[in-house]
Parts: C-alpha cells; structure tokens; sequence
C-alpha cells in the first residue's frame, strides 16, 4: 500500500470495511470542497460570478496582513515538482491573517496526478494536509496562457491585490531561470514550453512591477541562478526585498510549508523578516553536502550603488597596467555552474589580494556596502565563498555576449560591459570574433584536428574555413551546434581538390555532414550565415565518430547489449541511445548516468524488454539520473538515455547485484520464516519483506522497525491470519511503530514495504509487552462501540493507539465545544464529530497540541467524537463543554470532505519528502 492513510467511514458498511480493507478501491477526492465551516478564513462564498465567469471567486471580508501570491510556471519539464509545491502550500493553507494564491500552467507531460488537466488555473490555497492532491479552491480555468508573456503576469498580480487586497504582497517567480543572459540572448524566468519557450526578461518583469497597481513588497525567484547584480538593480525601484540563488536551485526549490508556516504564525512580519525566514527555510530544507546558495537583499541603496560605481570606475582605470593582476583575481574567484557568473564579493576580495592601489580602498568599500545590504545569505560547504550577489564575467572572449550590455539598465548605467571589452580586447568596442580570426578565405583557414571546439563566432557575411587532415576509408564526421533562432548557419565540406563532397543547409538548430574519403589529405569546412546575423555563436565537433561505439542504437529493436557492473564513458546522446542487459529476479537494478547538465538535459527511462512498458524513470533536472529497481523476473531489461537536449559526453553504469538479507524470498506470508519475540539486525528492503510471528490471545505486543528515514522510508503493516490488515503505522519519520491487543492466537504476518527508496539498513524488534498501552473506555474503536461521555465532563489520561470513538447525546440549537489535548510531538491526534447517521458535521485537525470544535445541532440528536490518531499518543484529555467560546474564533478549514454513494471520504495526508533536481 502506498502512504494515502485514507480513513473510509460508511454509514452502511464501517466494520466490514476496517476488517478487510486489502479489498477495497480507494475513492478518487474530488476538487469540490464544503463551503461552510470557513469563518477564520475571511471566505464568502456566495453565488456571484466574478468579472471572467469563470466561477465563484472567495471573498476577502477584510484587509489581511499578507497576500502571497505564486506564478507557479510548470508550462515545462518542472511539473511534478510544481504539484509538490503546491500540496506544500496546502499544508499550511489560507486563514484570516495571509491569503495564499497561485496561479500554475501545467504541460501535457512529466506529471499525470490530480486529473492530468492541463492549461492554466488560479488557486486560493486551503489547508489540506494530502501530500498528493491538489484540494484548494480552483477559482478559475484560464485555459492555455502564456506564462512568459508580461501581460500574463501583470494580469495575475492585478486579479490577485484586487480580490485578496493586504497590507504586504509578496510575489514568488517560479520555474527555470538564467540570470542575467540566456546564451546569447538575455536572460530570464518562467520559460513556456508550449508557447515557442517564451520567458518573462527583466525588461518585462521591470515593466510590470514598475506600475504602482502591481507593485509587491516582496520578489522571490524560486529558480536558477537569478541572485545576480544585474538582476537586483534591474528592479531596485520596485520592491522592498528581492531574493535569488547566485547558483542553480534543485527542482523542489523553495520549502513552501516551512515558509508559509512562518508567516501564518508571525502575520506582522517585514518584507525583511520573511525575506530572511526564506533563506533561512531554504537552507535547512538540503543536506548540508547539497550545492546551493540562496541570499535575501535589500533594494539596492545610493551609497551601495555609488560603491559600485566607484569599484568599477577604478578597474577601468588600471585595466591597462593591472591586466595579469586583474586577471589572477577573476581566476580565484568563485564561478557557479554557470561559468560566466562569479560572486562580487568575492572577486573584490581577490583584487585586494592581487591589486595595488586606489583600487584596493574601492574593493573594500563595496565589500561593506554588500554585507549591509544582504538582509541574510546561505551557501552550501561546496561554495565557500558565496556572499549573496553575482556578476557577468566570462573568463573567455568568446564566450561574452555581444548582446549583454542590451540586457539590462545595469549596463547602461555602469561601464561595467566596457571594462569587460577593455579586460579581453584592450578596447571598448563591441565588435569582435574568435580566435581563429581571420579565416574568411581559403588562404588563411585554420588548421584543426578532430575534436571539440566551444564558442565560436561567426561574424554576419564572413565565412569560417577550417582544414582537417583526415585518412582514407574513414569516415567523416562533422557537426555544427547552434540556436537557428539567433541566425541559420550552413554547413559545406570539400575535399582535398576542393570540390563540395557534401552539405547541410537546413532550417533548424545544428547542421551535420559526412563523408567517406577515398584518399588522405586535408579536407575543407566552410561555414557561412544564411542570414548574415552579427557575431553567431556555435560550436564546432570534427571527429571520424560524432556518436559512440553503441551506435545505431537509436530504437528499441537496435538496442545495444552492455555488460553489467561496467563503466561505460565519453559516450554521446543525440538522438535516443537504448541499451539491454540481463538480470535475474529479485536481484537490485541500478542505472547510473552522469553528464553536465548545462551542455544537455539527459533522462533515463526503464523498459520491458518484451513490450511498451515503462517500468521506472528518473527526469530530474540535474547532473545525472539514477533509477534503483528490483527484478521483477529473470530476463532482459532495457533502457532508454533520452535526449531532452542533446549531450556529447556521458558516462553510464549499471549495477546488477544481489543485496538482500537472510530471510529472503519473503516477498508474501506463503514465504515468510516464522520468528520467535526478539530483534532481528542488518535487515535489506529492496522489494516486501514479511514475518509470520505467533502471537497469544489477550496479549500487548510492541512491533518496531528502526531504520533511518532519509535513506529510504520504510512503512510497517500486521496482517490477520486471513492477510487483512489488523494495524498499521507510515509516518515520514525515523522508525515506525505498533501495538497491538491480540484478540486471539494464531499466526500473524508482520510485513514491511518500502515507500519511496529502498532502505538497506533496518532493524525489526518484536516483544511482548506487559503494560495496557490503552485506557479504561477500550474497547471504542467503533461507532457501534462507542464509549458515551457527558456534557460538562474531563476526560484525563487518555491513549490512542487506534481510533477512540464516544457518544455524547446534543439538544437542537446548544452549542458544544470539544477540546481535545496532547503533544502533537509525541504522537498527531485529530478530532471529528458526527451525527447520528455517522455523517461528518465537524473537523479539527492541525499540526498543533491542541484540536477544537465549536457545534451548534440544529435538531437534537447522539452525536459521535472520534479521536484518530495519525501517530499514536500515549497520553491526551478529552474536555466537553455546553454554551460557546469567546475564545474560539471557528472550526479551522483542514480537509476536504466529500460525500459520495453515501460513503464520507477524508484525506489524512502527512507530510511529504523532497526530491533532488535543479532548476535551471
């Protein structure tokens, strides 16, 4: 089973469905919610349409503290870790304090949960603790819309101040980002892939935010790389507090639950105060081993900005006699996976260390003005020297856009682009080409060999000749890499008489030609623009293989074989590479790729050798993928490397090995050892492992597994004799644990299954216990068993280790407050209430030490209280009270409750885990 915990209460078939709840289909949750029950969320739900018709908006009754709004752009291969954010937010939820609203526009692909829709939606998020489906209020279907588009945004942020109106806005930008430049064109966030992969620039957010009716306070960028210099002063004058990541952010981004639980409990906080608990969430949320940085900044200030000026201004200065000092310090500095991006400070730093002079003042004087204006700054142990701000620095020539200085007002402002000119040319002109200049006509073509060569240019009508020595008999590769976007290159080979022996001149992104040589000599390649656009980056691979030796491997059918347990590198994806091997069942499967994901996005899928299955898949946005699998059977498996984006050069591993413990095959009760009480040690789940253990009637038994939760969660399950479940206990903690009451002997199963990861490492302790782990009222699991409790009564030194369910008898039009008391860090309890008809009526269910319900029958009528336990608590007072509580403000909006063919469904989600993948 998978951690759903879905509690099914029917009025018509409760007891038989506890009994055997192996046998029933779970009920799909609906996004309908109840529309009562919502007072402290600040919610009017009437039957007026909003100006769209799109369908009935929430009312705001009252001005709240903060409305904090997300441009959640999952148009792209971020989906599923846009779903996950989302039940983030729902974790924590709206209420009369914070509206949380999102707008998502969702891909046809990458993500298949909560109804597989597409397009775009608007949320007012509610508090539902599913970790899987989306249950906030879906205010309106926008249909397909351009989320890269300005007028997409500015239309989100005036919808959104205009019907959840606040003191603070804080606006997050969700999805990749670029910094300052994209390659050659500038740079961005928020690409559509459905939408020619349109992005929001800085000149188009500036635009929006610039206008006092979508101003915000606050301004995340819950994406890559966009902690730059120039983003900072790009938007300076529009917001209080911005917040980027100077290196690539994973996919999961930002700790939405943790955030958002901040600000609901401290709703007067600054743009600063949020702007620093971010950071500080967001650092806590990654191993400490895991590359980020993160930092929150005040706008930029007139001393920071003149400190800049005055730094600037003094490197252009000794530029001239200061060229290997400057140099040896733009060296030493930290670079980001994006080499062109380093840390400002820290490039100060090095010139104090490199540099002489007045300059050296000036390096100090911004260094202060940054520490003065980061408001807080995490970096991981593999950034060091990461202080919050970065800056555009190519270390090479070639690799400076000749389109930076049009990206930005930064540039204009600042002769930060002249300096760079003046670092690689000693002058400020912008017109420059390769090094391999001037090879415009046969005469001066440069003489290559076969390999790679990065960042070339070519410069509007030029030609690009090149000769390269190739033998006799074998085969000619040659290929051109380049965005057709920024200008059509085409590609001409001639050999050693110079006669055209081949070409490409096609009207897409990269030109490739072979050849087959019937005699040695140098051979020619031309390259020329069919478009004649100014200084054209490409780069340029020549070799007698541009793919690998597994080649033509491109479809299931031309699968190449590969041995287990071998390394396999230098290997190129430019198509689909697809390789089979063998495993025997039971056996662990795990698939390894590694490649730098900035030079192509690679993702692997597992196949069934014999059909159109897709058994597992890894589609993170990182520098490798990894699929860990057990052998379902003895036979060959096949897998796909995919090119989301063409890679040269990866490196493949497959590991086949058998890695389980003593004990197996237990995969079922049929194979399962039979154990005496004891603690069995150094325990393996790869797959199911189940136990039969015989237990005495009227016995306590303590089942426990312990094992580190991060290196795979385990879940912990006890069959009856006939395979039902009898109890069960799946947090998203260290350990998981049962007690049970036997009822009768027999031979029961414990069985353990692993949740997300195998974990390779557990402990099982099975013991009987002499202590009653439960109270007096026992046995009240059920509604038919229900213990009756009286109006005005305390009820102390409770235990829940299963449901515990009372009846109390109400009169029409008396209202009745239920308290209910633990430490939610000893164990989750939630309280219900249901009528006579086991209808649900009322809910409490947070994440806090206490749990409330104030009810109002409106006939008089038995009512039933049910404690469930989401964890169990060995201690907790159950208070009934008659008349209401000043103190109370209402019910709290924490699930999402659906009646359907008489069956009351709630969703009892914990909390979820984050996965591993970077936005970029």
């Amino acid at each position: 089973m998978k951690k759903s915990n879905f509690l099914f209460i029917s009025s018509f078939f409760i007891i038989a469905l506890l009994g055997f709840i192996m046998n029933v289909n779970l009920l799909p949750i609906s996004n309908q919610k109840i529309k009562d029950s919502r007072e402290d969320l600040g919610i009017d739900f009437g039957d007026n349409k909003n100006d769209s018709g799109l369908g009935s908006l929430p009312k705001i009754s009252a001005l709240k503290e903060w409305t904090f709004m997300v441009y959640l752009d999952a148009d792209n291969n971020l989906e599923e870790a846009a779903i996950d954010d989302m039940n983030e937010m729902e974790m924590v939820g709206s209420d009369s304090d914070i509206s949380i609203i999102v707008q998502i526009d969702r891909i046809p692909e990458y993500d298949s949960s909560n109804g597989d829709w597409t397009g775009a939606r608007r949320y007012y998020i509610a508090k539902d603790i599913s970790s899987y489906t989306i249950n906030s209020i879906n205010v309106q279907d926008l249909g397909e819309v351009n989320m890269g588009s300005p007028n997409t945004l500015q239309d989100f942020i005036g919808w959104g101040k205009l019907n959840y109106p606040a003191q603070k806005y804080a606006l997050i930008l969700w999805d990749h980002g670029s910094g300052i430049m994209a390659g050659n064109y500038p740079g961005g966030v928020c690409w559509d892939d459905t939408n020619g992969n349109d992005y929001l620039t800085l000149f188009e957010i500036d635009s929006v935010l610039s206008n006092p009716d979508y101003s915000v306070n606050l301004l995340g960028f819950d994406a890559c790389l966009m902690g730059a210099v120039e983003v900072h002063y790009q938007l300076k004058d529009e917001v209080d507090v911005i917040i980027g990541s100077e290196e690539l952010e994973p996919g999961d981004g930002y700790p939405y639950n943790e955030i958002l639980n901040y600000l609901k409990g401290n709703p007067t906080a600054t743009p600063q105060q949020l702007g620093q608990q971010i950071i500080l969430s967001y650092d806590n949320s990654y191993p400490w081993s895991f590359d980020i940085t993160q930092a929150a900044a005040n706008a930029f200030t007139t001393e920071f900005t003149s400190s800049l000026q005055n730094f600037i201004s003094d490197l252009n200065t000794t530029i001239d006699s200061q060229r290997v000092n400057i140099q040896n310090a733009r060296e030493a500095s930290l670079e980001f996976d994006e080499p062109s991006y380093i840390d400002l400070y820290d490039f100060a730093n090095e010139i104090q260390t490199f540099c002489t002079g007045s300059i050296d003042t000036s390096a100090q004087y911004l260094m202060d003005n940054i520490t003065n204006i980061i408001i807080e700054e995490r970096h991981s142990s593999a950034n060091p020297d990461a202080h919050g701000l970065s800056i555009y620095f190519p270390e090479f020539y070639y690799s400076y856009s000749s389109n930076y200085d049009e990206s930005n007002d930064f540039t204009n402002d600042f002769e930060w682009d002249e300096f760079l000119l003046r670092y690689y040319t000693g002058s400020t002109t912008s017109e420059y080409d390769d090094i391999y200049e001037e090879n415009d006509v046969l005469s001066e073509a440069t003489i290559l060999t076969q390999g790679s060569y990065y960042g070339l240019i070519l410069n509007g009508t030029d030609l690009d000749i090149y000769r390269v020595s190739f033998t006799s008999g074998t085969l000619i590769e040659v290929y051109i890499l380049f965005d057709q976007d920024e200008g059509d290159l085409d590609l001409y080979l001639y050999d050693t008489f110079l006669d055209s022996v081949n070409y490409s001149n096609s009207e897409t992104d990269n030109e490739y030609v072979s050849y087959l040589p019937p005699i040695s000599g140098y051979y020619t390649i031309l390259i020329k623009s069919y478009t004649n656009d100014t200084y054209q980056p490409y780069d340029l691979i020549i070799g007698d293989s541009i793919d690998d030796v597994f080649e033509e491997n491109d479809d299931w059918i031309t699968a190449a074989l590969i041995n287990n347990n071998m390394l396999y590198s230098n290997l190129i994806c430019r198509d689909s590479d697809f390789y089979y091997f063998w495993a025997d069942e039971g056996y662990l499967i795990n698939i390894e790729i590694e490649f730098s994901y900035i030079q192509g996005d690679l993702d692997i899928y597992l196949w069934d050798y014999w059909s159109d299955t897709i058994w597992d898949s890894s589609t993170s946005v990182s520098n490798n993928e990894n699929i860990v699998f057990t052998a379902n059977v003895s036979d060959w498996y096949e897998f796909e490397v995919y090119n989301y984006e063409d890679n040269l050069n990866y490196s493949m591993f497959v590991e086949v090995i058998s890695i389980d413990d003593i004990y197996e095959d237990n995969d079922d009760p049929s194979e399962a050892s039979l154990l005496e009480y004891g603690t069995y040690m150094d325990l393996v789940c790869i797959d199911i492992d189940t136990y039969n253990v015989s237990l005495t009637e009227n016995t306590w038994i303590n089942i426990t597994i312990y094992f580190d939760h991060d290196a795979g969660d385990l879940d912990l399950y006890l069959l009856y004799p006939n395979s039902s479940f009898a109890t069960w206990s799946f947090s998203y903690t260290d350990n998981e644990t049962i007690f049970f009451h036997v009822l009768f002997s027999d031979v029961y199963t414990v069985w353990v299954e692993y949740y997300d990861f195998q974990n390779m490492n557990y402990t099982l302790a099975i013991h009987e216990t002499a202590t009653i782990w439960d109270d007096n009222y026992e046995e009240n699991d059920y509604f038919d068993m229900a213990y009756p409790v009286s109006i005005g009564g305390t009820y102390t030194d409770l235990t829940a280790i299963d449901w515990d369910v009372y009846l109390v008898f109400l009169q029409a039009n008396v209202t009745i407050n239920i308290y209910l008391e633990y430490n939610w860090s000893n164990g989750d309890l939630d309280l219900f209430l249901f009528n006579s008809t086991e209808d649900l009526v009322s809910w409490s269910a947070s994440y806090n030490n206490s749990e409330h319900i104030e009810y109002t029958p409106q006939v008089s009528d038995a009512t039933y209280i049910l404690v469930y336990n989401n964890e169990n608590n060995m201690h907790y007072d159950l208070t009934i009270r008659s008349g209401g509580d000043l103190n109370i403000s209402g019910p709290r909006l924490d699930f999402i409750i659906i009646i359907i063919a008489g069956v009351s469904v709630i969703s009892l989600f914990q909390k979820k885990k984050k996965s591993i993948r970077n936005k970029i």
